[in-house]
């Protein structure tokens, strides 16, 4: 498969330092890695959340000046069968958390200082387009605030 989103990025950069990520995904069973969605700027400066395959895990990456954070999942998603739902969170205090089917799986110190603007944002492929999400991806959303707890449970429910 090889359907994906481009993303125009006007008004991104707003959430370089902090915002959210919500969407609803199924991913079938895969020997490749994937993205749900990725804000790219550069090698060194971009958001993302996406399947890597060799370690079985569902990983919000926030990558600033080259430091790359990751919060991680490891719960057994890959061709399950069923629809998930994840939010993947940066925040102002220097947390990246994610969240799986409401739960929170993950929270790290973020690193780095993010530099520049978005030049590209796709849902279901990265930076260089020869990757896909294999599996559906739906009601994906981004928002310019660090969802909270009862937030990311309400998008769930």
């Amino acid at each position: 498969m090889d359907d994906f989103v481009s993303l125009g990025v006007s008004g991104m950069s707003s959430v370089k330092n902090i915002g959210s990520i919500s969407a609803w995904f199924k991913l079938e069973t895969t020997s490749a890695s994937g993205d749900i969605m990725r804000l790219y700027e550069d090698a060194n400066n971009n958001i993302r959340i996406f399947y890597h395959n060799p370690s079985s895990e569902l990983r919000l990456a926030y990558k600033a000046g080259g430091t790359t954070t990751l919060a991680i999942l490891t719960d057994a998603i890959e061709g399950d069968g069923n629809w998930h739902h994840v939010s993947g969170t940066w925040d102002s205090s220097g947390n990246a958390k994610i969240y799986l089917d409401s739960s929170l799986k993950d929270t790290t110190a973020i690193s780095g200082t993010f530099t520049g603007s978005f030049s590209t944002a796709a849902i279901g492929n990265n930076a260089d387009g020869a990757s896909f999400w294999l599996g559906n991806i739906d009601e994906v959303t981004l928002f310019n605030k660090e969802l909270s707890s009862t937030e990311v449970t309400s998008l769930y429910n």
